[in-house]
């Protein structure tokens, strides 16, 4: 998306000692911000999974079913979290590709 301004506002832009720009882009893109946000929250569950099971397996106070539960939450989770993370690289670059080429 491109943000045109008008020629008359480059000169007295106030705030702005040499004017700005005739125009600049906009990539906004909601899908990568959220790809990025699932990111980041599978890795801090992965995080925090792995420290209450090391936490409660040294200290006794977590056993049975819900031991297995945080146990294979990393199993899922950091797998889960690479796919997003190739999938995000291949949509950045295949963006970055086309906006070049346009100019």
């Amino acid at each position: 998306m491109l943000l045109r301004v008008p020629a008359s506002s480059l000169e007295d832009a106030p705030g702005y000692p040499r004017g700005v720009a005739e125009f600049s882009k906009v990539s906004d893109n909601r899908i990568d911000r959220v790809l990025a946000s699932m990111i980041v929250g599978i890795l801090a569950l992965v995080v925090v999974s792995f420290l209450i099971y090391m936490l409660g397996s040294m200290g006794g106070w977590l056993t049975g079913a819900l031991l297995v539960v945080i146990a294979y939450i990393p199993f899922f989770g950091l797998p889960l979290a690479l796919i997003l993370m190739l999938v995000l690289v291949i949509r950045v670059a295949r963006r970055r590709m086309r906006e070049s080429r346009e100019g």
